[in-house]
């Protein structure tokens, strides 16, 4: 790598670092203590309009500054839905090209954008205030435990009927080669097909208690199949991208050329209303995903382009990108000037005293604490959560 490039994957992966680290704890966190305990929709109306802003300008570097080509297929959301997401997993990318599809339908939704996540992420410090404030879901893959929390974390949601663009992977992991291997040996002992492209077999039972809490205030479920090619137009394979995708496309030499996506819209109404029939759904769903990625993979393209979408601009990501350094950059600035700032720091003679001291302890965990603890009251006036819920079984396969 030379001198130019390593500068260039020096600023941008400082921008997306720094810009969320700085944007969660100087831009959400004091926002999270004075206004969540008394406005919760004044409080998630300007969280989501700033990871608005900082999401839309990334893709600036994920699709402009690498020439990555994004195409959608299929079905887009509207603008007025509130949506349940279930793609297959590729990459650690996957996410950010469903942020350049909700760019395409309304760049101001960027910013409902949720995820369900696992739950060893929800304890690295700043970065998953940022994510908790934002009302993502942390999943634990104990049964008994997620259970719970999924119900309190769906009554929080729709308490006050947040509109999201929730993303769930019903694979639970990334693809590799191995857990492929994996996948089809559970899948011969059930006695199910095995899958021709690079899928994994659903886990049914978390999405089907999910569907059951989110109906009353989700609209619909979109599902989405992607998938990733080279410039010679062949399809990568999830071998060929591993765990440094970021460090590629910030260095503006993503595998990617092109991004396929397909979106495939249902109504929640419309979805069976039984455990195991529901259950089966997805099942169906992602056998048709097999057989999108095989006909991809034969053709190059989807079935039913969309062509009338309109692709956001460089100029609109750019003024996103200068607006979020703003916001940022005063709020440095605020922060260096004020009192707390000018104790604290002389207070901490050593980086091993800050590290070891009780107010970097509260510094990190209190974020958390507040969170959990605003989400927790929510539900104890009501600990069945306001629904009912088929009988379920201990384990998550």
């Amino acid at each position: 790598m030379g001198f130019n490039a390593m500068m260039m994957t020096c600023l941008t992966l400082g921008y997306l670092v720094l810009g969320a680290f700085f944007g969660v704890s100087l831009l959400i966190f004091p926002i999270t203590l004075a206004v969540r305990p008394f406005n919760r929709h004044l409080y998630f109306s300007y969280v989501s309009t700033v990871f608005g802003v900082y999401w839309y300008s990334s893709l600036y570097i994920i699709e402009h500054f690498n020439g990555t080509k994004v195409k959608l297929y299929g079905e887009l959301p509207l603008a007025s839905d509130s949506v349940l997401v279930l793609s297959n997993h590729k990459c650690d990318l996957d996410y950010t090209y469903l942020w350049s599809a909700i760019a395409r339908v309304d760049p101001r939704r960027i910013g409902l954008f949720k995820a369900v996540l696992k739950e060893a992420i929800k304890y690295v410090p700043v970065f998953s205030w940022g994510l908790k404030a934002s009302g993502f879901l942390f999943l634990s893959r104990t049964w008994e435990t997620d259970r719970i929390h999924i119900k309190k974390w769906a009554q929080a949601m729709g308490r006050d009927k947040i509109p999201m663009y929730l993303v769930l992977y019903p694979e639970g992991t990334r693809y590799t080669e191995r857990r492929k291997v994996k996948s089809d040996e559970i899948a011969k002992e059930k006695g199910m097909p095995l899958f021709e492209s690079e899928l994994l077999l659903p886990r049914t039972k978390g999405l089907v208690l999910l569907v059951q809490c989110i109906s009353s205030y989700v609209t619909c479920i979109l599902d989405m199949t992607i998938a990733y090619a080279k410039k010679d137009g062949t399809l990568l394979k999830g071998s060929e991208m591993g765990t440094s995708v970021l460090k590629k496309v910030a260095s503006g030499q993503s595998p990617m050329a092109t991004v396929h996506i397909h979106f495939k819209r249902h109504q929640m109404k419309d979805l069976p209303p039984e455990e195991d029939k529901l259950a089966d759904w997805c099942q169906e769903a992602w056998r048709q995903k097999d057989t999108l990625l095989t006909t991809l993979a034969r053709t190059g393209s989807f079935p039913s382009p969309l062509t009338n979408v309109s692709t956001p601009s460089r100029f609109s990501m750019l003024l996103a990108m200068a607006v979020f350094t703003t916001l940022v950059a005063i709020g440095i600035q605020l922060f260096i000037t004020s009192s707390w700032f000018r104790w604290y720091v002389p207070s901490c003679r050593s980086l091993v005293c800050s590290l070891q001291s009780l107010p970097f302890y509260l510094w990190l965990k209190l974020p958390l604490w507040i969170l959990q603890v605003s989400t927790d009251r929510e539900c104890d006036s009501n600990h069945d959560c306001g629904y009912r819920f088929a009988p379920v079984v201990r384990g998550w396969e």
